[in-house]
């Protein structure tokens, strides 16, 4: 049987541009918690976004990746929740 890969909740967003993006990760942080509130039927990342304390944000030239931990979990379980923001193709 093939094993999860992540146990946390995951949600991918594909946009057509990040010109619109804050280019501050707090502000990038701010966008995806607003994003997240907005969205039905996620009570499961909803409720894990409640138990972080803290955030990472990483950023490439098609992907924006924020990963929402909590700290006072050991670092292999530390990852609550990711929100993934992709450039769609022909974009990325």
């Amino acid at each position: 049987m093939p094993s999860k890969l992540h146990s946390f909740p995951e949600i991918r967003v594909i946009m057509i541009s990040f010109d619109l993006m804050p280019r501050n990760d707090p502000g990038v942080l701010q966008m995806a918690r607003g994003d997240i509130a907005r969205m039905k039927k996620i009570t499961k990342a909803k409720n894990a976004l409640s138990q972080c304390n803290a955030a990472r944000v990483s950023r490439s030239t098609t992907q924006i990746r924020i990963e929402f931990i909590d700290t006072s979990l050991p670092e292999e379980n530390r990852v609550r929740m990711r929100m993934i923001y992709e450039l769609a193709p022909p974009f990325a």
